[in-house]
């Protein structure tokens, strides 16, 4: 691999991991009680183990990696939430409506394609994995919060 190429991708995951800490910071998500606390870790690992594979990934290697659309998922996960969160919800709502739209955000940048030169190209894979590994990982805390808030008597109604 080009020397180049491999330290762009190294440089993106370094980027990324910055962001999911800003994320982390803005959003409060150290403060969400449950599984949330080991879940933040998620994108770290990622991030991670895409810097240290960065060097050696060949561009066969990302072939089969970027193939689900995580826009529909992010839909199909959120929309339920929502409507569910007017009858039952017993947790911080400016918080979790915060949490939904920053996880759509990422789900919607993830689809958009920085256009540069064909040697660089398949830096667009590895931006898009970024966003879509932070928005699922938005997605599982936001599951995890309306699990642990949920006034269950309430959405389950007899």
């Amino acid at each position: 691999m080009d020397d180049d190429v491999a330290f762009a991708i190294q440089l993106i995951y370094l980027i990324f991991i910055v962001i999911w800490v800003f994320i982390v910071i803005i959003v409060k998500l150290y403060t969400i009680k449950g599984v949330a606390p080991f879940l933040l870790f998620l994108p770290l690992i990622v991030f991670f183990s895409g810097i240290q594979a960065g060097p050696y990934v060949k561009e066969e290697d990302e072939e089969g990696v970027f193939e689900a659309s995580f826009l529909a998922i992010g839909l199909l996960v959120l929309v339920p939430l929502l409507n569910w969160m007017r009858d039952g919800y017993g947790g911080d709502c400016r918080q979790f409506i915060q949490m939904i739209l920053v996880g759509i955000s990422l789900t919607l940048l993830s689809v958009l394609d920085v256009w540069t030169c064909r040697k660089y190209m398949r830096l667009n894979r590895h931006i898009r994995l970024c966003f879509e590994t932070m928005a699922v990982t938005i997605f599982l805390i936001v599951i995890n919060e309306y699990a642990l808030n949920a006034n269950y008597s309430r959405i389950c109604k007899k």
